[in-house]
């Protein structure tokens, strides 16, 4: 009995440690780690918490009361974060108020998982869900290959395959206006940015990311200055944004945090639920790592998980509706703290131009009379 108190109290201190780690604004990867699992890691504390409290009759003094309120502090400190995302808070998102098809859009957001050779699951999600614009991630050559037959419902695309699994394929139905490929901080790891017309002849502007994860020995400075300085961007432009990718972030972490406030834009999650992305062939162990984020131009229309397709992550879909008549204010105020984080992330890795890989398959757009070539 003595050795699984011991054991219990070990695991209660870790995995209050790992809750208050996310409060910790440092880019190293064992910081950052701890930002993924923290509704998992809450609600294990939770259960180990209540373990201790119901075996143990200890009397609350000494260090048993220590420990009882640091575990407490850990719980409501991670709440705190995460309780934004339950269903019954207010969402940050709003409904859609028309219902204009020419002025709305679906969009399908997917990391295939380079290593994933079973397109066929894939083509059946898109063939079923049938989106305006498909967004895929991890994407080499193979994947360029299988996907090569939605060039004729998909007239409009940019193509970026890489084998190093931070290649992107976008395609689209609706029009894309002089769309480019970017190299916002690491040699190797692209970002899509294009705009887009609507049916309508509205437009709105859309960036496709998929910056590097935590790794071990590496800090997520790349990853943070990217999702920054693309939340700076939409924020300057203050015109309507779209936002998908394969963030390796989770929405409570401090990086996102300040897309949020530097952007204004909405993560449809808020108040409807996790819809946890990754990692689709371990249900205990599953985070939101997929996003697709908006301005307050656009409302929601639906949001859902799509099905497993044979790689780690599930799709994301969604479908919007374009109202800007019906905007709503999504200003966030950054506090002079955040100001200056946001300075800090973005003075520390200044935006660099890299030398970028052969394009051949991208060198197709300079035939469209409405895209260009990168340059």
């Amino acid at each position: 009995m003595e050795i699984f108190k011991v054991i219990l109290i070990g695991l209660i201190i870790l995995f209050s440690a790992g809750s208050l780690m996310s409060y910790i604004n440092k880019p190293y990867w064992f910081v950052r780690v701890f930002d993924f699992p923290l509704l998992g890691n809450t609600i294990f504390l939770t259960l180990l918490t209540v373990t201790y409290l119901l075996v143990f009759d200890e009397p609350f003094e000494g260090w048993p009361l220590i420990l009882t309120l640091s575990t407490f502090v850990a719980i409501v400190a991670a709440s705190f974060k995460l309780y934004r995302y339950l269903p019954w808070v207010d969402k940050s998102a709003l409904p859609n108020q028309q219902d204009d098809p020419d002025r709305q859009l679906s969009i399908l957001n997917a990391n295939v998982r380079q290593k994933n050779k079973k397109s066929e699951k894939l083509k059946e999600v898109i063939a079923e869900l049938d989106p305006d614009i498909i967004l895929m991630h991890e994407t080499d050559h193979w994947w360029h290959g299988q996907m090569e037959y939605l060039k004729k419902e998909y007239p409009h695309h940019v193509l970026q395959p890489q084998d190093n699994t931070y290649g992107m394929l976008v395609y689209s139905k609706l029009e894309l206006v002089e769309p480019s490929v970017e190299f916002l901080c690491e040699e190797g790891v692209p970002s899509v940015h294009t705009e887009v017309k609507l049916r309508s002849g509205d437009k709105f502007r859309l960036y496709s990311i998929h910056p590097k994860p935590p790794e071990i020995g590496s800090h997520t400075q790349n990853r943070d200055t990217e999702i920054v300085l693309v939340g700076k961007e939409v924020g300057e432009k203050e015109c309507p944004c779209v936002m998908a990718g394969d963030l390796n972030d989770v929405p409570w972490s401090k990086s996102l945090i300040l897309f949020r406030n530097l952007s204004n834009m909405v993560d449809p999650r808020r108040g409807r639920g996790y819809f946890n992305t990754f990692n689709a062939k371990f249900p205990l162990f599953r985070y939101p790592l997929d996003f697709i984020n908006f301005t307050g131009h656009f409302r929601l229309i639906s949001l859902k998980r799509g099905k497993y397709f044979h790689s780690d992550h599930f799709p994301l879909y969604a479908e919007l509706s374009f109202e800007p008549e019906n905007s709503h204010d999504n200003m966030y105020y950054l506090e002079q703290e955040e100001k200056e984080d946001a300075e800090e992330i973005i003075d520390q890795k200044e935006r660099s131009v890299f030398p970028k890989p052969e394009m051949p398959y991208f060198d197709e757009l300079q035939d469209k009379p409405n895209e260009k070539k990168d340059s």
